[in-house]
Formats: C-alpha cells, sequence, structure tokens
C-alpha cells in the first residue's frame, strides 16, 4: 500500500488495481494554520493528471474549507470520469449550486448517516466503505451579544470512513473529535483497524497518558497523524509526548510518499 499525503487531512491511496482519495480536492484559499496543497497540485487534481489520473473513489468527510473545494471537486470529477464521490448532505447542497454539478450527479453518493452510533456500508468498485457519522472536534466562540461560549462546529456532519480493501482496514475520521467513550458506538471499537488516519485531538483524547477508552490490544496497526497546524513543532513536544507518538507516522512535506511493506510490523511504513 502506498500512501501519498496531499495536505491537512488530504491523502491519496494506492493499492494494487485502486486508487482512493480522500479530503484532498481543496485549496486555492489564504491559510496560515494548515498545510495547503499548492497551485501545481491542484492544477493536476483539477485536470485528473498523475498522480491524481484514475481515481477510483473519492471520499469527502465534510464541508469545511480546508477538507473540500466544490470547484475543485467538480473539475476533476469532469476530468475523470469513472470517479465516484461519497460526500455528506452538506457537501452536496455546496456542490448543487454549481450548474456543472447535473453533469456529474449521478456519480455522486450522498451518505449522511444519524449520530446514532451506527453506519451505512456500501460496496463501490468492488471497495467495501462503511460510512460513520462522527462528531467533529469542537471550536467554541464567544457570542458578542450574551457573552456565552458556543459550538461553532455542533453542526458539522462529518464523516469516518472504514475502507476494506485487499483484505485490509482503513479508517480516516475527518476532523472527528473524540470525546470519550459513551453509550454510542465508534469505528476504533468495532472494528480492527489496519491504518488510522487520526487528527492530533483525536490521537491525544484516545492514546494520552489520561485515555481509557480503546484496549491497548484493539489500538490500530499503524496510525498516521494529520490535521497538523503549521505551527507545530516536534522538537518542542515533551519526552512523554515524543514516546506516545514514537510509532506512528507523521508526514513532512506535501506530496510526500511512505509504504506499507509488512503488516506485522508496527514500524513498517517507510
Amino acid at each position: 500500500m502506498e500512501i501519498r499525503f496531499i495536505a491537512n487531512d488530504g491523502f491519496l491511496i494506492e493499492i494494487p488495481n485502486k486508487k482512493i482519495l480522500i479530503d484532498a480536492l481543496f485549496g486555492g484559499v489564504e491559510s496560515d494554520w494548515c498545510v495547503l496543497p499548492s497551485r501545481e497540485v491542484i492544477g493536476c487534481m483539477e485536470k485528473g493528471t498523475e498522480p491524481f489520473d484514475r481515481i477510483d473513489v473519492i471520499l469527502i468527510t465534510h464541508s469545511h474549507f480546508d477538507h473540500f473545494n466544490p470547484d475543485i471537486v467538480l473539475k476533476h470529477l469532469e476530468s475523470n470520469e469513472a470517479g465516484i464521490l461519497i460526500c455528506p448532505e452538506q457537501v452536496r447542497l455546496e456542490l448543487e449550486k454549481d450548474k456543472r454539478y447535473d453533469q456529474v450527479s449521478a456519480r455522486v453518493m450522498e451518505i449522511t448517516p444519524k449520530l446514532d452510533g451506527r453506519y451505512e456500508s456500501i460496496d463501490v468498485k468492488g471497495v467495501n466503505i462503511k460510512v460513520w457519522r462522527l462528531k467533529h472536534g469542537p471550536f467554541y466562540m464567544e457570542d458578542p451579544e450574551t457573552g456565552r461560549k458556543y459550538n461553532k462546529h455542533k453542526d458539522v456532519e462529518n464523516l469516518g470512513f472504514v475502507i476494506e480493501v485487499d483484505h485490509k482496514r482503513i479508517f480516516h475520521g475527518g476532523d472527528w473529535g473524540y470525546a470519550g467513550r459513551g453509550k454510542k458506538a465508534n469505528p476504533l471499537e468495532e472494528e480492527k483497524i489496519d491504518v488510522a488516519f487520526l487528527g492530533m485531538g483525536a490521537y491525544w483524547r484516545l492514546y494520552g497518558p489520561d485515555s481509557r477508552v480503546v484496549a491497548i490490544d484493539n489500538k490500530p496497526r499503524h496510525i498516521v497523524l494529520m490535521h497538523i497546524p503549521t505551527t507545530f513543532n516536534l522538537e518542542e513536544l515533551s519526552e512523554e509526548e515524543k514516546k506516545m507518538i514514537s510509532n506512528i507516522t507523521v508526514f513532512r512535506t506535501p506530496m510526500e510518499i511512505k509504504r506499507i511493506t509488512d503488516w506485522k510490523n508496527k514500524r513498517s511504513i517507510s
């Protein structure tokens, strides 16, 4: 399996005869807090040129601009006439605002499960995908009129995907903000995951020193850290924090490629 980091939460996953693109079709905005794809990379994504040619499945977890750009998505779907897009309703509604959507709508699958701990399962081009609804991490702001704090991301439709292909399970949670074990199930407790893509907040809550949420024997074989702020510096971590992430994969630069060659060895992404 080959994993190519695009930017932020965006990745291109390649296995024999399959290409899966997750949260990568975004950019063209100003941001100093997350890694963005370059103009050159955006052009390749829009035109469907290498390495973005022959993409089988495109997955979008939610509608935030650091995961999704409707213009880039539509241009890619126009260039890639075989690609199938899976997204939540809020993403589809944004795409529908553009008249070009009618030309690609047959290849857009909107799936928005309820927040009840259940998932929807589909098969796309021989790839089994379980679509979960997972709460977006909170972002609290103060109401200027009342002075009360509110969660700006409360109503964001954030999806998590468990992708089963070539007898391996891959999990990507978008901006899932794991808040602790409750009555509702989640993919990491329900599934035996081989590769998990986790944001920093979710990773710390799941596997930090005070976490008691996922049994160590059910921990994903490989963990890829994502949604890393541009200001993040590994050297500034405490020794305990460095130890916590010593066995996980951190991509340093956009378009960097790492490969899994030995599924039994947790240090085998290189």
